[in-house]
Order: structure tokens, then C-alpha cells, then sequence
């Protein structure tokens, strides 16, 4: 698996030489985030995203596929399914506000994730702020419910744009009471191709394995 790992790597590496400007993207869970975490930058209207992710926990793989559209000015609708949730294919939406007029904003976003699912969905409320075009930090919390439990969960994250083809991701969230810290990078190596690659759980709060995902999303206007 590590040796994949190290492939791809090198791929990326190679692909910053090739590539074109750093996009927003789906995160793991779904809707347009940073790592798992969702953010209040969403997709423009008509904006579409397609994104496939494969998670390696130990020797174990799985994969997860979603789909993002700008349906209305301010509100973003998804699916994500795949062999994680291992439910089927949930709704995800996100309802985003900018907070004021000037070149960088506050905004805030209101979501749902895995609307249906009988096991975990979510509501949620963050706000992102662009300090400047190349920084951005965000910042919210979560209610997750299951059949035995509302559980409370924190997150926050930022994005840093080393150019106009690669970024940095990093998040860090609540997870049963244990803090999940996690990186990233992503790399647009196409006007409209993203990859990305990201390590979790750097804390070592779960009790698996390493755990790591590489993925790629294509984006267009419909």
C-alpha cells in the first residue's frame, strides 16, 4: 500500500509542473469542505463537482464518490455514497450567507449531511474568513445524531495557497470526545482536474491503523 502511496506522491510532484489555479473541493464526507470538514465557501450557481476519494486505513481500502451542484445562488446540493457510508447514497446540502461587502468576507453556511442514513447523519454551522486571497480560516460545530445519541462535535480548519496550482488543507476536529488533526494538499493539474492527497488522524486518537486518501474532482458549469 505504502509504495502506491509513494507513487502517487511522486505523480503529484510532477504534476505541479503541469498543472493550472487551486479550486474548492468536496471534502471526504461530502459537501465543498477542507479535509472532513465542511466550509462556508461554496460551489457558485451552476457549478458542478464530481469527486472520487479512496481511503487506505492499515491494508484495508475503501472509496467514496460524490456529487456537488450550485443549484440556487446561495444553496449547494450533493449525493455521497459509495463502499463508505456502506448505507448507500445520501443527500448532503449547504445554505451560505456573506456576512458583509468587502473583497475578503465573512461568511457563514448552514448544512445537513447524510440525510436519510439510519445509522449517522448531521446538521451543522461554520463561518470561513479569507484573511487574504491566499489564507483562509474556518471555524464551527456540529450536532451528530445516531439512534442512542445527539453528539455535540467542534472543528476548524484553514487553507493556505502556496501558488496558483497547490494548497495546503488542514483541519481538526471533535470525534467521540477525541480530537482528529488532519493535512493535505491539493493540486489542480487541469483548469478543471483536482488531485489531492491528505493524512488522518495525526493525533493517533482512533484506535486503527495509519490512515491516508487520495482522490480527484473534475468541476464545470453546467
Amino acid at each position: 500500500m505504502w509504495r502506491k502511496i509513494s507513487l502517487l506522491g511522486m505523480g503529484l510532484v510532477v504534476s505541479v509542473v503541469m498543472g493550472g489555479g487551486v479550486m474548492g473541493a468536496a471534502s471526504l464526507n461530502g459537501p465543498s469542505g477542507l479535509i472532513l470538514m465542511p466550509t462556508a465557501e461554496s460551489l457558485s450557481y451552476m457549478q458542478s463537482e464530481l469527486a472520487v476519494d479512496y481511503r487506505f486505513v492499515g491494508e484495508a481500502q475503501s472509496h467514496s464518490i460524490k456529487y456537488n451542484i450550485g443549484i440556487a445562488k446561495n444553496l449547494e446540493l450533493g449525493v455521497f455514497g459509495g463502499t463508505v457510508p456502506a448505507e448507500g447514497y445520501f443527500i448532503n446540502a449547504k445554505y451560505f450567507l456573506v456576512a458583509d461587502a468587502q473583497r475578503l468576507p465573512l461568511s457563514l453556511a448552514l448544512g445537513v449531511q447524510n440525510v436519510g442514513s439510519k445509522t449517522e447523519s448531521s446538521v451543522y454551522m461554520v463561518v470561513s474568513k479569507r484573511l487574504d486571497p491566499s489564507f483562509g480560516l474556518h471555524g464551527g460545530f456540529m450536532g451528530v445524531f445516531t439512534p442512542t445519541e445527539v453528539r455535540p462535535e467542534m472543528m476548524a480548519g484553514l487553507e493556505y495557497m502556496m501558488n496558483e496550482k497547490v494548497s495546503v488543507v488542514a483541519d481538526a476536529m471533535t470525534v467521540n470526545k477525541k480530537v482528529w488533526v488532519n493535512a493535505g494538499v491539493r493540486i489542480e493539474v487541469l483548469p478543471a482536474l483536482l488531485l489531492r492527497a491528505s493524512v488522518l488522524d495525526l493525533t493517533k486518537s482512533s484506535d486503527t491503523s495509519s490512515m491516508t486518501s487520495v482522490g480527484a474532482s473534475y468541476t464545470i458549469f453546467l
